[in-house]
């Protein structure tokens, strides 16, 4: 997971609500995704990783409705990509289909080298380590 990461103030969609990645501790529920199927499931965390000063590019996703939203992650974050699986944000390409949280179609229409580094956050989920 060292490397693997989103820049603080990130929203994370929890079953307990919106929180700011920072912000979740060991034992808190978050959404997790069933290896082979995809499919969502609520998994404690077993641990948290904080990494200082890590290169960030920008990633920037659309819905249908034309919504969109920018993410700060580290060029190795995996992201799942309909159809061809987890690839690492720097290799995502205009137009890969992501599934997000809510289940809609969310499509990548940028991903660009911000030339930042930042503070770091990720963690693993009890059982499926994603």
């Amino acid at each position: 997971m060292f490397g693997m990461c989103f820049v603080a103030g990130t929203s994370i969609q929890t079953p307990a609500g919106i929180r700011n990645i920072e912000d979740i501790q060991v034992g808190d529920a978050v959404y997790s995704a069933q290896p082979g199927t995809n499919q969502l499931t609520q998994k404690p965390l077993v641990r948290v990783f904080h990494n200082s000063d890590r290169p960030i590019i920008r990633v920037t996703i659309s819905d249908r409705d034309r919504r969109s939203q920018v993410f700060g992650v580290t060029p190795e974050h995996p992201f799942w990509v309909i159809g061809k699986g987890w690839i690492p944000a720097h290799q995502l390409r205009n137009g890969d289909a992501l599934q997000g949280i809510d289940q809609e179609g969310w499509h990548v229409i940028a991903v660009v080298d911000s030339g930042e580094r930042a503070d770091t956050f990720n963690f693993e989920v009890q059982e499926l380590h994603n």
